[in-house]
């Protein structure tokens, strides 16, 4: 379900499920083949998922997608026969996208929830300050290229977070127009 849900998340067109029983929660858009792994359910893919809970049933999954030319990820990670990429552990709050991958899964997805209990919030924040102030210094055309470069450092600063946090979105806007004049142009 989790990876489901990943290429769903991507937008993936066509997504077929296959396994002797299948959660009940799998979304209807997804193709679901209620039957044991067979190599034949691989025609007409382009990406292929070996997420088993038999490592023997992964292993063929990789070798038969490797003999089709499928590019092929092994939940189950088995350095003989690892697959052709890894997945990232990820979580998503507002604008805000953090992965983390190591050589483990399970230690990835550790690390991930670390993260997420730590994140401060006014990081959120202020990427969502930034999707609104970042095209205006992109589209300012009385800033040079240095000095567009160094407005866009200054908004993603430890000194924007703390104004952002302290005062609100107006005064971290005053606060980049006091440092930057050219962008008072309306």
């Amino acid at each position: 379900m989790r990876k489901v849900r990943g290429l769903i998340e991507a937008d993936v067109r066509q997504i077929r499920c296959v396994a002797p029983k299948i959660d009940p929660q799998m979304p209807p858009a997804v193709q679901q083949i209620t039957e044991p792994y067979h190599p034949k359910y691989m025609e007409g893919m382009d990406l292929v998922f070996a997420a088993t809970d038999r490592p023997q049933v992964n292993a063929q999954v990789v070798q038969d997608a490797q003999t089709r030319n499928l590019w092929v990820c092994r939940a189950d990670a088995d350095m003989d026969q690892p697959g052709d990429f890894t997945t990232p552990a990820k979580f998503q709050r507002g604008p805000v996208t953090v992965a983390v991958s190591t050589s483990s899964p399970a230690l990835s997805a550790m690390i991930r929830d670390q993260m997420l209990e730590s994140l401060d919030d006014r990081w959120i924040k202020l990427a969502e300050a930034t999707q609104h102030l970042r095209p205006r210094v992109l589209g300012c055309g009385g800033l040079s290229g240095e000095r567009r470069s160094d407005a866009l450092r200054d908004l993603a600063s430890r000194q924007a977070l703390e104004v952002l946090g302290e005062k609100g979105f107006t005064s971290l806007e005053s606060w980049l127009v006091a440092r930057y004049p050219e962008l008072n142009v309306t």
